[in-house]
């Protein structure tokens, strides 16, 4: 089903031009305070085994797939479209030259995009969705009278992904970067990939699941997402930089896509539903 959607979604940006619009309305953060949310709608879930959940917001797009933080904004890619959005994850709007409403956002570079993560004062990116060679975007976005640009400052192929598979997402750890691969095609392993500021490998591990998706950086640990077919809940794993497993446990979303790790918290996009989760980690 992943891969269809992805299909989906590349078809539907194919209009060309630079710059995307659309008035989509979108709901901000919430606090999730009901008691029960073992069958409960995205809106009424609290948490599960190894978690609760502190928070969320609608994710913008018709298929979210990334999501970051800039220590002021947080940053979404969905239909691999970059949007901005304020500090509680809504969508900031810009008026045209009607006076309509519009989204400020822009369309990345590359296309396929999977993956975001922020560093460096930066926005870094890893393309490779729908079975396309994996490439990690340096960019610099730019928002000028409630429009954003996309800057890009450099990029890198990962020939290590063969275009077999899927890259998935991508963080930025101590002074490296880190890429989750999928390979649902079985020519190479599911694989965890870690490079240096200038794409050279420096290590590598099998991900502990079948369809990994979502990566995060806590500091010392890195965070892993596995995808699952719905209704199925996705997994999520906590592991050592060599990859071993520390723990696991069931994700909000069957597909729990872009993660980051911010303030001790872990934000995850729920890919499938359309929900970004603030989770407390137990």
């Amino acid at each position: 089903m992943k891969n269809i959607l992805i299909i989906i979604a590349v078809v539907l940006i194919a209009g060309g031009g630079y710059f995307y619009f659309t008035q989509m309305e979108k709901g901000p953060a919430k606090e999730l305070t009901e008691e029960n949310g073992e069958e409960a709608s995205t809106e009424d879930k609290v948490g599960g085994e190894g978690y609760k959940i502190l928070s969320s917001f609608e994710a913008p797009g018709s298929q979210p797939s990334g999501i970051t933080w800039d220590g002021s904004n947080f940053w979404a890619i969905s239909d691999s479209e970059i949007y901005k959005l304020d500090s509680e994850g809504g969508v900031i709007y810009t008026d045209n030259a009607f006076g309509e409403k519009m989204e400020v956002k822009s369309r990345a570079p590359g296309g396929n995009a999977t993956g975001l993560a922020w560093g460096e004062n930066y926005l870094w990116y890893v393309s490779g969705g729908n079975f396309n060679d994996g490439t990690i975007y340096k960019l610099s976005p730019q928002t000028e009278n409630g429009s954003l640009s996309i800057d890009r400052l450099s990029s890198f192929d990962v020939p290590e992904m063969d275009g077999s598979g899927e890259a998935e997402d991508i963080t930025l750890g101590d002074n490296s970067i880190w890429v989750s691969y999928d390979n649902p095609m079985g020519d190479i392993d599911e694989m965890i990939y870690e490079f240096d500021m200038d794409g050279n490998l420096i290590s590598e591990f099998k991900a502990p699941g079948s369809e990994p998706s979502g990566l995060a950086w806590d500091g010392e640990y890195l965070w892993n997402g596995n995808t699952e077919r719905a209704p199925e809940p996705g997994k999520i794993y906590k592991l050592d930089t060599n990859g071993n497993v520390i723990s696991e446990f069931d994700a909000p979303d069957s597909w729990p896509g872009g993660m980051e790790w911010i303030e001790g918290n872990l934000w995850l996009m729920g890919s499938n539903e359309g929900v970004v989760y603030e989770l407390e980690i137990k």
